[in-house]
């Protein structure tokens, strides 16, 4: 069972990542600006959205899939059950 989580661009999760790039023979570390978050379906940015897990061990470990847009909630998830 999917499910869907309401998230905040300026929720402590999206605050002090990073983005490691590797190549042949070296590594780029590229800093995210904090809240600062783009939907994994249409990757546009989002201030209010919705994070997705697939099922029940990854909800119960606070390990989402990803976060995505209302919009794409509707057209992709529609089944998932809004939490």
């Amino acid at each position: 069972m999917e499910y869907l989580r309401p998230c905040q661009a300026s929720d402590k999760r999206f605050v002090g990542r990073d983005i490691t790039v590797s190549g042949d023979g070296f590594d780029s570390v590229i800093p995210v600006p904090d809240g600062l978050v783009l939907c994994d379906a249409c990757n546009q940015e989002i201030e209010a959205g919705f994070l997705l897990y697939l099922g029940d061990e990854e909800l119960a470990a606070d390990q989402p899939y990803g976060a995505f847009c209302s919009a794409c909630c509707r057209d992709y998830y529609s089944e998932a059950v809004r939490l």
